[in-house]
């Protein structure tokens, strides 16, 4: 996770060094979210600064960086629309648990400013847990896996690894080699960051898996994108976790968005599908489905979009050595880069006397900068001053189109006579946009031609119009 975000215009605080700060109402949201704490802050708030978190235990304040989130149980990333999500297990290093039932996490959000003057915002949350603790969980992060089992009087970790001798060490020696082993009044707790020296890449049914035998096992697979659905699929059965196969029994697969399950009429509505045979448990999205997003680039001056859900799976099964395992899994997919060209409709009706141009559809993060007509710059405001009207359309599902009315009389526009009693008007607009946060200009160009019959006096045509 690279969390170095250098997004804008740097804002200078007037703050003294490490100021405690409030934010906008709505800039920040705390969630309880099953085995999680959840924070969203919005992308408004990142623009102009680098931010850490910082967590607050009993020994003292732990900033997070990569390593230490993946061993520790936290996650942090950016999505698609700029927001950015912070989870951290309840099981996380630092949590207070109150006999695994009530857990409190401490932590503040740091912003530095371009002096390296920081500016805190302190949280703390209290969350419960809504359902019972299964025998065995395990959970497939996007930085690490964590496996948790009810406790037992002795334990060791072993590792298995394929073609090699099972090794055996204590608690403290595997924490050294960057693992995590905790235990709580009810639990045992196994967290590893991913590519660790005993984890291993295996193929289960034709589908890449990262394993830690008889303790974790994640799908590797990032995504497939047909041209129309965006699915992701995970075997089955994960046998590393799965002694005696013939013992394996689903009890519940379920899929959800956002670390969220949805009930079967939501997956119905958005198109969702939930696909399970003997091999294999697969998700399914189309292309620009609610609970997605969708997110605009340029290349080589080629309007794009990619489409990105974060998706989250929930399988629980039982087998000849746990009355019930759950498995749960969050996996952000997104297709590759899409060109879409925008369009140009010429919507002018001659006898108001005013071209009247469309130019769409575009992301939400898509905004208009300036334009030029016939070769002139004009900024948005210069044009307004001139009497061109410029309209945003929002449209139902997000998108939005650019509305410009320009009069046949603006002194930008060229007229000629052409012969046979008609007279042509010309506009050639170059449209200058950007994406947000990143700063990412697109210029679009048009030309539009009305031709139109000239009878003496222009205001009374007989019309015809073309457009090119």
């Amino acid at each position: 996770m690279d969390f170095k975000l250098l997004l804008g215009v740097v804002l200078c605080m007037l703050l003294p060094l490490d100021a405690k700060a409030q934010a906008p109402p709505g800039t920040f949201v705390n969630e309880c979210r099953d085995r999680y704490f959840w924070m969203t802050t919005k992308s408004s708030f990142l623009i102009g600064g680098t931010f850490r978190f910082d967590i607050i235990g009993n020994d003292g304040i732990h900033s997070l960086d990569d390593a230490y989130s993946a061993s520790c149980g936290f996650t942090y990333s950016v999505n698609i629309p700029g927001d950015l999500i912070f989870r951290a297990s309840f099981l996380a290093c630092h949590v207070s648990s109150n006999s695994d039932s009530e857990f409190s996490l401490r932590f503040r959000i740091v912003r530095i400013d371009q002096f390296s003057r920081e500016t805190y915002y302190p949280f703390s949350m209290t969350c419960s847990t809504t359902k019972q603790w299964y025998p065995r969980e395990i959970v497939c992060e996007e930085n690490y896996m964590e496996a948790q089992e009810a406790i037992m009087s002795v334990w060791q970790v072993v590792f298995h690894k394929t073609g090699q001798p099972a090794k055996s060490m204590n608690a403290s020696l595997a924490q050294s080699w960057g693992y995590m082993i905790n235990s709580t009044s009810t639990r045992i707790l196994f967290r590893s960051p991913y590519n660790m020296p005993e984890s291993e890449m295996l193929t289960v049914n034709g589908i890449q898996v990262e394993a830690i035998r008889q303790l974790s096992s994640t799908s590797k697979d990032i995504g497939t994108f047909d041209g129309t659905h965006l699915a992701w699929v995970a075997p089955r059965v994960l046998t590393p976790l799965v002694l005696h196969i013939e013992k394996f029994q689903d009890k519940d697969i379920a899929m959800g968005v956002d670390g969220k399950l949805l009930d079967p009429a939501t997956i119905r509505r958005r198109n969702y599908e939930l696909k399970v045979n003997e091999t294999f448990v697969e998700i399914s999205v189309p292309y620009g489905a609610e609970g997605g997003y969708l997110k605009s680039r340029v290349l080589n001056n080629q309007y794009n979009r990619i489409y990105a859900i974060d998706l989250y799976l929930e399988h629980q099964w039982a087998d000849d050595l746990w009355e019930v395992t759950q498995h749960r899994s969050f996996k952000p997919v997104r297709t590759p880069s899409i060109a879409e060209t925008p369009f140009v409709v010429n919507n002018t009706i001659p006898a108001e006397k005013v071209f009247t141009v469309t130019l769409g559809i575009f992301n939400p993060d898509v905004e208009l900068k300036n334009f030029t007509i016939n070769g002139v710059p004009l900024t948005l405001p210069e044009a307004v001053n001139q009497g061109i009207v410029l309209t945003e359309v929002q449209h139902p599902n997000g998108t939005k189109s650019f509305v410009l009315k320009v009069p046949f009389t603006h002194p930008l526009i060229p007229q000629k006579y052409i012969g046979n009693g008609v007279r042509e008007f010309t506009l050639n607009i170059n449209y200058t946009l950007n994406i947000i946060p990143e700063n990412e200009p697109y210029f679009h160009p048009a030309t539009i031609v009305c031709q139109i019959k000239d009878v003496g006096k222009y205001w009374g045509w007989e019309v015809s119009l073309s457009a090119d």
